[in-house]
Order: C-alpha cells, then sequence, then structure tokens
C-alpha cells in the first residue's frame, strides 16, 4: 500500500515542483506587471471541477503511471487557479505561459467581453489565442494593447 501510494505521489510531486519554477521563471521574465485580468466564474468553476474529478479518478485507478498523471494534471489545474491572466512589461502571462508582445501580430473584440490575439507566426496549433475580459477592464486592456502593439 504505500508503495503505490509513494509511486502515486511521486510523479506529481515532480510535475508540481517543474511547473512552480518553471512559472517563476517565465514571471521574472516578463516583467513589471502593468494589469491583471481576473479569472471568470465558470472557468473558475471548471478548473476546481476537473481537478477535483482527477485527483479522485488518481486515487481510484490501480495504475501507478496514469493515477500519478492525472493527480499531476489536477495539481496543474489548481495552480492555474492562482495564476490570474496578467499583462506584463514583456507580454502577457495566460495559463502560466508568456506570450511576448512581439509574437502579437493583431487583436480584435470578439464580443464585449471576449478579446482574440492573432500570432505572427501561424504555428500548426496555435494560430490565435482568446482572452476573457471583464467589460471593466476593457479599456485599460485597449490601452495597454495600442501602446505594446505599435
Amino acid at each position: 500500500m504505500f508503495i503505490k501510494l509513494a509511486a502515486v505521489l511521486i510523479l506529481p510531486i515532480a510535475l508540481f515542483v517543474i511547473f512552480v519554477a518553471l512559472l517563476k521563471q517565465r514571471y521574472r521574465q516578463a516583467g513589471k506587471q502593468l494589469l491583471v485580468i481576473p479569472m471568470s466564474k465558470f472557468r473558475r468553476f471548471m478548473l476546481i471541477g476537473l481537478s477535483t474529478i482527477l485527483i479522485i479518478l488518481g486515487f481510484y485507478i490501480q495504475s501507478p503511471l496514469i493515477s500519478g498523471g492525472s493527480i499531476g494534471l489536477a495539481s496543474s489545474y489548481l495552480i492555474d487557479l492562482f495564476c490570474p491572466e496578467e499583462m506584463r512589461e514583456n507580454g502577457i502571462i495566460t495559463y502560466g505561459y508568456l506570450i511576448r508582445w512581439s509574437l502579437i501580430q493583431s487583436y480584435e473584440w470578439k464580443s464585449s467581453e471576449e478579446l482574440l490575439l492573432k500570432f505572427k507566426r501561424r504555428n500548426w496549433w496555435c494560430k490565435r489565442w482568446k482572452i476573457w475580459v471583464p467589460q471593466a477592464k476593457r479599456v485599460q486592456v485597449d490601452q495597454i494593447l495600442q501602446a505594446k502593439l505599435v
């Protein structure tokens, strides 16, 4: 029992430590904070729900590798809860990743609260990125984007 528990927890703990170290490095690279974009209630609810399901599955599944991966993925979702999207000097941090200003070609508002970023280099995996922005922050976000994407 102890061996299984240790095997299940080693992978998530290792993933958690690596993710936190990378996150700290990204925040240093991103520069000074310009604006915090609060998380939507739906996204917060979704992350809590997914992480709860994955943690329960992680302890229920018999395979140490699958259950460890499940708990590791759940921990990354929980970290996202505490990493709001931010506009910084050198780019935008979203889901713990830094999108540099130099990679953004343009932006447009798809709705009153949905910002669509289009990238200069079109990768097969990510041509654009959507960010939910509350209406109260829209003017500030617009000002920062206009200043940074000149």
